[in-house]
C-alpha cells in the first residue's frame, strides 16, 4: 500500500523542514510548499489526486 500523502504549507523553512521530517519518519509522503499558490501548483501536476 502506498504511503498517505500530506501537503505541508509553511513559509518558515526551518519549521517546514522539521515538520516534514517528522511526518516522513512517521511513514507519510510529504509534499512541501512555502506558499499556497505553490502548493496548488504542485498538487495540480499530480495524477493521483481525487477529483472534486
Amino acid at each position: 500500500m502506498a504511503p498517505i500523502m500530506v501537503m505541508l504549507v509553511e513559509d518558515e523553512p526551518i519549521v517546514r523542514m522539521t515538520i516534514a521530517g517528522d511526518r516522513s519518519d512517521a511513514g507519510f509522503e510529504v509534499c512541501e510548499a512555502a506558499i499556497a499558490s505553490d502548493a496548488l501548483a504542485v498538487l495540480s501536476h499530480r495524477n493521483d489526486m481525487p477529483e472534486s
